[in-house]
């Protein structure tokens, strides 16, 4: 019983090791992408996380949109400052709370988005070409494993 044990732990040890080099350089490959592509726009990609967090076109206070970018929020204020320098975002007062500060997309905001989701439904297209059509539900549900047990990990 021992035995196998020590065997499982060493199988295990080595998978977990091959999926840590994976999913390490999953990552950077995908960062690498995602850079180059926010970068065509001149823009840094939490700045386009910001700008795709408000696509549903709603106003939100600075701490809900920290919240959605998953960034601090003197970071989202440096980046909606920019954001609003670039006529992307503007500012408004809350009419319940005047105190309060909401950000919404302008149009020009708006523009971005739709091209940035243009951009990335072309992206995953592009990929999923590369990936054999009777595998690609078996990616898709690994993927989706993967996204849960990560969510798990934040949360």
């Amino acid at each position: 019983m021992r035995y196998y044990q020590v065997d499982h732990d060493i199988l295990f040890d080595k998978f977990n090791l091959e999926f840590g080099k994976f999913l390490f350089f999953f990552l950077k490959i995908f960062q690498e992408i995602d850079r180059k592509e926010k970068a065509r726009l001149k823009m840094t990609v939490p700045q386009c996380y910001t700008l795709v967090s408000l696509k549903n076109g709603l106003p939100v206070n600075m701490n809900e949109l920290s919240k959605r970018v998953g960034i601090s929020v003197s970071t989202t204020t440096r980046n909606v400052d920019r954001l609003v320098k670039g006529g992307y975002l503007e500012r408004i007062r809350s009419k319940v709370d005047r105190r309060s500060v909401l950000i919404k997309l302008t149009p020009q905001g708006q523009r971005i988005v739709k091209d940035l989701q243009e951009r990335e439904k072309d992206f995953a297209n592009k990929v999923l070409r590369k990936i054999p059509v009777n595998k690609r539900r078996q990616v898709i549900e690994s993927m989706n494993i993967l996204v849960k047990a990560l969510q798990a990990q934040r949360d």
